[in-house]
């Protein structure tokens, strides 16, 4: 009688256990290899086995479910999430390359006289000017900050990941370097916002799109258009 009610408490708890454990949220190889250690819990219904030997089955599939799960908590807290974070960063570093293609705004320049000096510009045309002067500005510092702020993301995303070396060898994640020459461009394309310097802005923006395999929307253009 007794034994019978220490097998049926084993066997409930064990069972017990992989039902909670297939409810927490558990990656799918991991839940499946938490069912096949608990189904070695059905053998504490075998009679030719003693009690002892009940108890310890039980023991160490429930200990051996909880270590499965522990690890796999570990491995997708430390490795899956700080590589996808980084992904995430980059999507919205190319997000960011497109939506703001066409604002790099260069802040006027405002003369009482124009360039000609064959016509004085009105005072309401100065401050037009100087209002929209105002605009670009705000808008030009808005890009500057998310642009830098990407590029600082990126490289702090990217020391977060463990074992990055070894990971990069097999393609999981960018080469070291790449993510460098990104985070450098990044930074070279938030200071020339707002200035002349279309070429080196080009030049960044190129660097950028290259070291993380992004999509260029000119190249596409000019493939369809050919």
């Amino acid at each position: 009688m007794l034994s019978n009610y220490f097998r049926d408490s084993f066997a409930l708890f064990s069972g017990g256990l992989g039902s909670v454990l297939s409810t927490v949220g558990t990656p799918e190889p991991l839940r499946e290899t938490t069912q096949n250690l608990l189904q070695s819990a059905s053998q504490i219904n075998q009679p030719s086995q003693t009690l002892g030997q009940q108890i310890m089955i039980a023991g160490i599939t429930a200990f051996g479910a909880f270590v499965v799960y522990v690890f796999g908590q570990i491995f997708t807290k430390f490795i899956i999430e700080p590589i996808h974070e980084q992904k995430r960063i980059i999507g919205e570093i190319a997000d960011a390359l497109i939506f703001y293609a066409n604002k790099y705004f260069m802040l006027s320049e405002f003369y009482e006289i124009d360039p000609i000096g064959a016509v004085v510009v009105s005072s309401e045309e100065i401050k037009f000017r100087r209002r929209q002067a105002e605009k670009k500005k705000e808008l030009n510092i808005q890009i500057v900050d998310r642009i830098r702020g990407l590029g600082t993301q990126l490289i702090s995303r990217t020391y977060l990941i463990p074992m990055y070396s070894l990971l990069a060898r097999f393609s999981i994640v960018k080469p070291m370097n790449k993510i460098v020459i990104a985070q450098t461009a990044l930074i070279g394309l938030s200071n020339t916002v707002g200035t002349p310097d279309i070429e080196n802005r080009r030049r960044f923006e190129s660097d950028v799109r290259e070291a993380l395999d992004l999509f260029n929307p000119n190249e596409h253009e000019v493939e369809r258009g050919s």
